[in-house]
């Protein structure tokens, strides 16, 4: 039975997960400028928040799959980082001892 960190990291990676679909079935049907309501990617497996995201900005925050888009003050895994706050969102990793 995986602990609690290994639940709280793989439900990170499943509402990535549900972000990318969204993003595909969204990406030819909005504009540029446009705010999606992405689910937030942090630990808790209950957490329905959403981060208001453009598709570019989306895609920029995620070039790496390791990192997560968050609402400021979510909770994260342990040894996550915050690599980029804004006022809308915190950009989490792992960073490697």
């Amino acid at each position: 039975m995986p602990g609690r960190e290994e639940r709280s990291a793989e439900n990170q990676y499943r509402f990535n997960d549900a972000n990318n679909r969204l993003r595909d079935l969204v990406e030819r049907r909005v504009g540029p400028n446009q705010r999606i309501p992405f689910l937030c990617e942090c630990a808790d497996e209950g957490c329905l928040a959403t981060v208001g995201l453009q598709l570019s900005e989306y895609a920029e925050l995620h070039q790496n799959s390791d990192v997560f888009v968050i609402v400021p003050g979510h909770p994260r895994v342990d040894g996550q980082v915050v690599v980029c706050r804004e006022e809308r969102f915190e950009q989490v990793e792992k960073h490697d001892s």
